[in-house]
């Protein structure tokens, strides 16, 4: 017998090969996609709070003596939400005194520490204490 072509044999074991070796990769690559998402979310937060800072420190350098005033007054519970993401982001905004090394505050530099949350899951935070100072 001369016949050209694969047995039935032949192929349900190509079949069966090609299952066990996507069904080693896909778990693989579905940790990967996830990690992405995950990685892409916390990049999109860091860069809106990065923001945040920015502009208070802008509205620090704008009038000092005034508006540095104004930064520690304001931030001592300030919740802000940013609808851009979906989930919503939510940055929890707290000024706090800087200490020098006496334990004495330092009167020309706070520390805001923000804390965001965007999601449900328990790596959906992040914690920034970023520093304000008077004068830059």
């Amino acid at each position: 017998m001369n016949k050209k072509g694969f047995t039935l044999i032949e192929v349900i074991v190509a079949i069966v090969l090609g299952l066990i070796v996507i069904s080693t990769i896909l778990p693989i690559l579905t940790h990967s996609w996830s990690s992405y998402g995950h990685s892409r979310a916390v990049m999109d937060v860091s860069q809106i709070i990065e923001r945040q800072i920015d502009s208070f420190r802008l509205f620090v350098s704008l009038n000092p003596e005034e508006n540095f005033a104004k930064i520690k007054d304001s931030t001592e519970n300030l919740t802000l939400v940013d609808n851009s993401m979906t989930p919503a982001l939510t940055m929890n905004i707290v000024g706090k005194d800087v200490m020098d090394h006496k334990g004495q505050p330092v009167s020309d530099l706070t520390a805001l520490e923000i804390t965001a949350s965007w999601g449900t899951g328990k790596n959906d935070t992040l914690r920034i204490t970023a520093y304000v100072a008077k004068d830059f």
